[in-house]
Formats: C-alpha cells, structure tokens, sequence
C-alpha cells in the first residue's frame, strides 16, 4: 500500500487503465466472474483521487474462491488487508504508469458489499454536489493524513456510509411505483388514538430496505383514505437518528418542495431529526453588487468550501418564507449584510442537480453597503468582480444571463437601489 496519501486530477488515462484491467480480468476468470466494476474515486468524474484503480469482481456464487485467488496470485495480484467493507483485496502494483496500482474488491456477486461498492460510484456520478463535497473531505484529509493512509481511509467511512443509506432511496426517486397503504388518511395513530393519519401511508410490497423490512411511503396530494396509490416518488425522509427512512410519493404532476414535504409528514417525523431529499427544489437568493472606482459595477461572488464551487448568497427556502424572506436570510447568514431588495427585479433559473432532480433558483438584486462578514460554516472566500470575471466564476450561461439582465437594469436605472425591505 502507498507510505504517502497523493491526491490527483481525474485523467482519462484511468478510465482506459480500468476498462483494460476488466477485460483481462474477464479473460483470466472466465465464468467464475459474473459481474465487475471499475468503482472508487478514480471511477468518479471530476474529483481529485489518489491513483489507484479499483475494481470490483463479483464472483458467481458456486465458484471456488480460493481456485479464483490462485488465478489472480499467476497474474500478479498479492493479497492486501481487508477493510470494513468485508471483500477479500488484491493488489498489483503499476510502478512506470500513472496510476500506482490496480486494486480488486472480491466478493460474490449478489452479495450486499458488491452493491454498495458499485451504489457508491454511481450515487456520486449522479449527484455532483455531493461529489464536490466527497473531493473537500478528500482534501482535508489528505492534508491532516498524507502520512498516515490508513487514518486518511477512516476519515471518509461517516461519509460513505451516509452516501450508502441515500442511495438506497435515490434508486426510486422518480419511479412510478404502486403503494400498498396499511394507515389509511384520517385513521388514529397507534402511538395516541386522540391523533389522526394526516397523510395516507403505507409500504412497498415486495420490496426490502436495508433493515430488512418493506420501504415506507407517505403519501402526498390525497386527502381522502384510499387502500392503494399509484403515483410518483417525489421526495425521500433521511431519519439521522433512526435506522430507516421513508419515501414520498404525489399524483402524477404534483410539483412539491422541501419545506411543504417536511410540513406535511411532521405529525409522524417530528420524533425524529429528519432531512428531506426532492426531485424538485428550490432556492433563492440575490446578486448583490457594489459601485466600484470610476463608476464600475462589481458583483460579490462567495467560495461554498463544501461543495468546492462559486456562487451568488442563495439557499433553500424553509417553511413559513416567502421568497424575499428566504433571499434576505441566505445574504444574512453568507455574508452578514442586511440588505434592502430592488423592486422590479427577479429572475428564475432552473438546472439539473442530479440525474433525477431539478432545482429552481429565483434570484433578486441588492446593493451591498457595509463590511462582509462570511458565514463561514459554509463560505471561505469571496471576491468582487466586475461583470465578466463575475460570469466566468459562476459559470453556466444561465446565472451569466442574469448577471447581464441585472447589469442592463441598474444601467438604465441609474444604479438605483430601494429601501423598500430592510432585514432587522
């Protein structure tokens, strides 16, 4: 195993090392192997990794895995120590390419450690934001570790196991799936009959959730008791402090988000620390901008260290907001302005965060007048940009749209800037 942790761009060298390693596997095997996966960061588009290329080799399950192992040892493979994941792991080392050396994950193919380790990759190759945050962990640790590989291992496996979990109810976000209800709408709830179902809910049938039991399923848009539902799953509940979660299912059509979800499953979820995953999302938020020397606009674009990317102050609406109050509290915490809105600006963009979400992100214009304060639970830089730094920072020819929109009106307004809402 590597003495040093080395973390490096993505190249597509590793995708063709990978792709070659699995063809010779498949020959040298034959059909002991029934499945196999190039899998880890290398696997991961766009994040940093330390080179090496991992495979997962899932075996049939009537294959003699110690006649497999004899195989890999003739071809160069040794044998490494295991890890929590429980595969049995070999390794061969690539000292005059640029990777350090092919790594295999062995297990039976049907077996659960091979699903998780082909979940993990495909979770992160769906989600971008949460690869983003997976490469800073990564760099943290490789900072506190580069020494110590082992301890720089064990600082990811919180977060791999939450990826684990999310994926398990990423795999229905979007389905159209039919949903047996065992609690019907309106119905006295076990825990104190004074109270009533205020949602349909009921369970998966067939199918089995990490723990063993049927996936649950609220439920969302029926306001009358019904013994099946076939619909759409919208949303997933994370349980943090539970060991299971719940899905969310609407009619066909029915657009919700965070905050109306978490209201809506509240009489059941509030025991519980909950996190609420849509496949529809919003944000809002605000471009603000400062008059520069000579009279040039300049706009504040801020670092989010978690998800290693630029943006304009922005976050999710919560319960209870309008969008102005959301816009206004997100430039609060990011930035610590208190801000007034410009009437007759909003603008609305909408981008796929994932394979299956979309967000939508209504964006409002404000003048910054005062000294930042960077909320830095998420914010570790910032800079202020005249209009084409602002646009090449940001990215996206959509946020680049609005950045133009918001520079024409506060030309042709004069720069102008209302007084009309003040945060306290």
């Amino acid at each position: 195993m590597p003495k040093e942790v080395r973390l490096c761009r993505h190249t597509a060298v590793w995708e063709s090392a990978a792709a070659a390693a699995l063809r010779s596997l498949a020959a040298w095997l034959g059909d002991d192997l029934e499945a196999s996966r190039h899998i880890g960061s290398t696997a991961i588009r766009g994040i940093l990794a330390v080179p090496v290329i991992d495979i997962a080799l899932g075996l049939r399950e009537e294959c003699d895995v110690e006649e497999v192992l004899r195989k890999l040892a003739g071809c160069g493979y040794r044998r490494i120590p295991t890890d929590g994941t429980g595969c049995i792991r070999m390794q061969r080392s690539q000292h005059s390419r640029p990777y350090d050396a092919v790594c295999l994950w062995i297990t039976r193919a049907r077996s659960p450690a091979y699903g998780e380790l082909v979940a993990f990759r495909e979770y992160l190759n769906n989600h971008v934001f949460a690869a983003n945050e997976y490469e800073q962990l990564k760099k943290r640790l490789a900072a506190e570790h580069r020494t110590d590989p082992a301890a720089y291992a064990a600082g990811k496996d919180a977060f791999i196991r939450g990826i684990l979990r999310l994926s398990f109810t990423d795999q229905f976000l979007g389905r159209h799936l039919t949903v047996v209800v065992d609690h019907p709408y309106g119905s006295a709830l076990e825990e104190d009959p004074r109270k009533r179902y205020e949602l349909n809910c009921g369970y998966l049938p067939g199918i089995l959730s990490p723990d063993g039991r049927e996936p649950e399923v609220y439920i969302y848009g029926v306001h009358k008791s019904v013994r099946r539902f076939t619909g759409t799953v919208i949303a997933a509940i994370h349980r943090r402090n539970g060991t299971r979660d719940a899905l969310v299912a609407a009619p066909s059509g029915v657009v919700a988000y965070e905050p109306q979800i978490g209201e809506a499953v509240r009489f059941l979820e509030h025991k519980y620390d909950t996190g609420v995953v849509c496949i529809y999302e919003k944000s809002c938020g605000a471009i603000l901008y400062r008059i520069g020397d000579g009279g040039v606009i300049e706009y504040l674009v801020l670092y989010q260290h978690r998800s290693g990317t630029w943006s304009i102050p922005k976050g999710h609406i919560a319960a209870g907001e309008t969008e102005r109050d959301t816009a206004l509290r997100e430039i609060r915490e990011e930035t610590g302005l208190s801000v007034s809105l410009i009437d007759g600006f909003r603008r609305e963009l909408s981008y796929t965060v994932s394979a299956k979400a979309s967000k939508n992100v209504v964006v409002f214009l404000a003048e910054a007048k005062g000294e930042l304060s960077l909320g830095r639970n998420e914010i570790s830089d910032c800079v202020w940009a005249e209009k084409a730094a602002a646009i090449r920072r940001l990215g996206g020819r959509s946020i680049g749209r609005i950045i133009e929109a918001a520079e024409a009106f506060l030309r042709r307004n004069g720069a102008a800037r209302a007084d009309t809402e003040r945060t306290p």
